[in-house]
């Protein structure tokens, strides 16, 4: 099988996306004889690339993708050669350029073509510059999903926003995995953790607000606010600096490999105050590092057990309760949690499985 994957960038700083695409791409390249190339555009003088997938096509973004992400003359040029040797192109996200020119192509060649959302079809997203994605929508966006072979969605919610605004839509709701080395959990350090870009999606204003009351009974806890800013951080230093507790909070920036899985297992607690979150894969990863976690309804994690994980609405008070209820626990409750915590995930989200789905999808609609 050829398989062409087509996204707006694999950059670091891009997020949530970029880790789906890379975890993907490693088990197709790794466990099938099925032929996967990349291609993606990016800016050389800010974009962090450290992908390991073999067969990836770079091509720079111009000026006028400040306008239209991922815009690129030469991306039209190298997307029809490349959907052209596809059997099946697989479009990751939405909205975006080499999205919407690789499904034309696709429509125009014959070829069938599936897109995974990554929540962008999550009420909360649909909200951000709400004017704009409404015309594009009715331009683009709405006849390149009627015209997918299927749509994958993260969550019953997004699919029934999904339904709503395209009727005919064939959409599936396929959840994110973790990859991960199951790892036991070891011993904890002082912090509570939120890893993930300073976005005001993320909900974190409504963290720092209740970590006062968490210091109140447990003065030794740090909360350490670990991501690159999406043009938060001043707003929430300002915040920490009116509650009085900026010295007991540490922004660490973007951080990546062994040093994030390191913040991962160490956490005592792990947090997502998400208001719109396609899925939370950031809360499996916690999981699956042994770590509880509390995490709101918007996250799109389903299933948690409260020895591990607790689901609370965005109020201060009930967050701050159900982060100091895990910091009580002593040693042998954190390991049971832990070990709890690691089954679920092995149980529901592994990407094995996962992407067997994926393949059995691809290759039913080449048949048809």
């Amino acid at each position: 099988m050829q398989l062409l994957f087509v996204c707006p960038s694999l950059s670091i700083q891009w997020g949530g996306p970029t880790g789906v695409i890379e975890a993907m791409g490693s088990l197709i390249e790794k466990e099938t004889d099925i032929q996967l190339r990349v291609c993606t555009t990016t800016d050389p003088d800010t974009d962090q690339i450290s992908s390991k997938l073999k067969n990836i096509i770079l091509v720079k973004r111009n000026f006028l993708s400040r306008a239209w992400v991922g815009f690129s003359f030469k991306l039209i040029l190298v997307l029809w050669t490349e959907v052209s040797r596809s059997q099946i192109v697989h479009i990751h996200e939405l909205w975006h350029f080499p999205g919407v020119i690789a499904a034309l192509f696709a429509s125009f060649l014959k070829k069938p073509y599936v897109i995974s959302t990554h929540g962008e079809l999550d009420l909360g997203y649909l909200k951000q510059k709400r004017v704009k994605k409404k015309v594009f929508f009715l331009l683009f966006q709405k006849g390149i999903l009627k015209r997918a072979k299927k749509v994958f969605v993260l969550s019953d919610k997004e699919n029934e926003t999904a339904k709503k605004w395209v009727p005919d839509i064939s959409s599936q709701v396929i959840v994110n995995g973790v990859s991960l080395p199951i790892s036991r959990p070891i011993n904890k350090k002082p912090y509570i953790l939120f890893l993930g870009r300073l976005h005001v999606i993320k909900g974190i204003p409504l963290l720092i607000d209740a970590f006062p009351s968490v210091l109140a009974r447990f003065p030794q806890y740090r909360l350490v606010l670990a991501g690159p800013d999406g043009g938060m951080k001043k707003e929430l230093v300002i915040q920490c600096q009116k509650l009085g507790i900026e010295n007991k909070i540490d922004f660490l920036g973007l951080v990546q490999g062994a040093y994030k899985q390191q913040l991962l297992e160490e956490a005592a607690v792990f947090v997502l105050p998400s208001i719109s979150e396609g899925f939370g894969l950031v809360v499996l990863e916690a999981l699956a590092a042994g770590t509880p976690v509390v995490v709101t309804p918007a996250c799109g994690v389903y299933g948690l057990e409260e020895s591990f994980g607790r689901v609370v609405p965005r109020d201060e008070n009930q967050m701050a309760e159900a982060i100091s209820s895990y910091l009580c626990l002593n040693t042998e409750d954190l390991e049971v949690a832990g070990k709890k915590a690691q089954g679920f995930v092995k149980e529901a989200y592994q990407w094995e499985r996962i992407v067997e789905t994926y393949i059995g999808i691809y290759k039913n609609c080449i048949e048809e």
